[in-house]
């Protein structure tokens, strides 16, 4: 399942995006560094590929996390599956299994393979 997360201290950066993507603002889990509150939104799935896509000419120093999640998208994933995953579609998820654990990221799957 692919995950798009934004968090920030600033609670009025959290409104604007919310505003432009949607979504809904969350308190997250404290840092445990500094003791101020942090905001969050999350958007999963088709969500999160629309948002990902919008973003994308903006992104620096997550483009190449960002490509890897688009191809993902793109050329593997086609939703909750009801019947068992074949073993070349295990083996396509693998690959971009590694590729982000490279990026110190996890891809998530609802049935935990």
């Amino acid at each position: 399942m692919l995950e798009v997360i934004k968090r920030k201290y600033d609670y009025e950066t959290m409104q604007f995006v919310a505003g432009v993507f949607g979504g809904k603002i969350h308190a997250a889990s404290r840092s445990k560094l500094n003791n101020r509150d942090i905001w969050e939104i999350k958007y999963t799935s088709q969500k999160a590929y629309t948002v990902l896509k919008q973003i994308y000419p903006y992104l620096k120093a997550q483009k190449r996390v960002a490509d890897i999640c688009i191809e993902f998208q793109d050329r593997y994933w086609q939703g909750p599956m009801t019947t068992e995953v074949s073993q070349t579609r295990r083996a396509i998820g693998a690959k971009y299994n590694a590729l982000l654990r490279s990026y110190h990221l996890k891809w998530r799957s609802h049935y935990g393979k």
